[in-house]
């Protein structure tokens, strides 16, 4: 009886605190969205019309619910000439306050207390943890960071957003698109698109923080220096099944730089990205990185690495691909540099220049290495598209029963040995591959 009673209350509780909630309205009730904050007391909804609104918001801490109820393509929060954030997050908001259904353009950023320099042109989010969902984030600039949103000792929740044509203006500045630092925010279904930076023309992590990325894509993005798409310092993200496509870095890193940290990539898939120096995809330097299930395909770097340089790490490489990537002059799929370890096992490689990996790795088995993607080449076991003599020095470096942990890229026929039968489809095979 007691627990039916405990319910009973706690239903009418509910009941009570859902009625007691009021929505406000813009622009019937109210003539600016400000106001209607203003006004709001926790657990309203401030509910505004389609139109565009050349105001600049302050949350002020409380729990409500921000939301264009037709949609982000029909309202718009424009702060062109204001000088400030479209949004800002400063007073603890929680969780529980939300924006929802919103176009914000034209910031410029707020002044972080700490530096004294503008962030975050779309969204400043400082010591605070809103929810963010459905809103795209267009044309804001800032000059140190977060063009499109910057979240500082944040633990936000931001889905289905749209970060499109974000600038961060400084030199040695970063995340075109978002800066999160020392923020452990959770990125959900996310696209970054053609947004600049000196460095992570899409997205900055650095100062601590476990953000979590799923589901993200990273399209077009540019640096002028290092991370074309995403760059990280000092920080442990995670990325999960996200895309990089067509990202651009000046230096290193074409989609990807990571430094001095663990950085996990999971079923991610980089393709077409460039870097002028090393780490067509993605560099790691001075740290490590673990890659599950990725695949790379056409990436290009101007000294090394075509899909990924390693340098001064260690990295896992398990059940990916790698696919006609190049590296111009040192391994186009994976190049080594500095006291690197790479564990590789499980992976596919063809069709990587100019050669598929460059420097000492560790073999752990499981892995097919083809000199092209279109045709095979029987012999070629080190995969450089002609048979010829190295290859019959490998297989003879490799003869006798394979150890059955690694890959054994001699034994030609399959039977588990390398011997006289895999030297004849060797010296059969001489000359250049078809």
């Amino acid at each position: 009886m007691e627990r039916v009673v405990r319910i009973v209350l706690a239903a009418i509780l509910l009941l009570t605190t859902t009625v007691a909630a009021d929505t406000l309205r813009v622009p019937e009730d109210f003539g600016t969205v400000q106001s209607a904050i203003d006004a709001a007391s926790s657990g309203d909804f401030v509910s505004v019309g389609p139109g565009t609104y050349n105001e600049l918001l302050d949350m002020q801490g409380k729990a409500i619910r921000l939301f264009g109820r037709d949609g982000a393509a029909a309202t718009t929060i424009d702060a062109t000439g204001l000088g400030g954030s479209a949004i800002v997050c400063m007073n603890g908001e929680t969780s529980e306050t939300v924006i929802a259904g919103l176009t914000l353009t034209g910031g410029t950023g707020t002044l972080n207390p700490v530096w004294q320099t503008l962030q975050g042109g779309g969204i400043f989010i400082y010591t605070a943890s809103p929810t963010v969902v459905n809103c795209v984030l267009t044309l804001n600039t800032s000059e140190f960071g977060g063009g499109g949103i910057w979240a500082q000792n944040s633990e936000s929740y931001l889905a289905n957003l749209r970060f499109d044509d974000n600038h961060t203006l400084l030199e040695t500045r970063g995340g075109g698109g978002m800066y999160l630092w020392n923020s452990s925010a959770t990125v959900m279904r996310c696209s970054f698109s053609n947004n600049t930076a000196d460095s992570g023309g899409g997205l900055r992590c650095k100062g601590g923080g476990s953000a979590y990325i799923r589901r993200c894509s990273f399209v077009n993005n540019e640096s002028f220096s290092f991370g074309g798409a995403v760059a990280v310092t000092g920080a442990t993200p995670a990325f999960d099944r996200c895309l990089f496509d067509g990202n651009v870095a000046a230096s290193y890193g074409g989609a990807v730089s990571t430094g001095g940290v663990l950085t996990t990539f999971l079923n991610c898939y980089f393709r077409e990205n460039v870097a002028n120096t090393t780490g067509g995809a993605i560099r790691v330097n001075d740290g490590g990185a673990e890659f599950d299930g990725c695949d790379f395909a056409s990436n290009l770097a101007g000294l090394g690495g075509g899909g990924i340089v390693v340098n001064d790490s260690a990295c896992t490489v398990t059940r990916g691909s790698f696919q006609e990537n190049d590296g111009t002059s040192n391994g186009g799929a994976i190049h080594l540099t500095g006291v690197s370890s790479v564990d590789v096992d499980l992976n596919f490689f063809c069709g990587n220049q100019p050669t598929t990996i460059s420097g000492d790795w560790n073999d752990l088995g499981g892995n097919a290495i083809y000199a092209s993607c279109s045709t095979t080449c029987p012999g070629d076991i080190d995969a450089n598209g002609t048979v010829d003599l190295m290859d019959a020095l490998s297989l003879i470096a490799q003869w006798g029963q394979c150890d059955g942990v690694s890959s054994c890229f001699a034994d030609q026929n399959d039977d588990g040995q390398v011997n006289v039968a895999d030297l004849i489809i060797v010296i059969e095979n001489f000359g250049a591959c078809p």
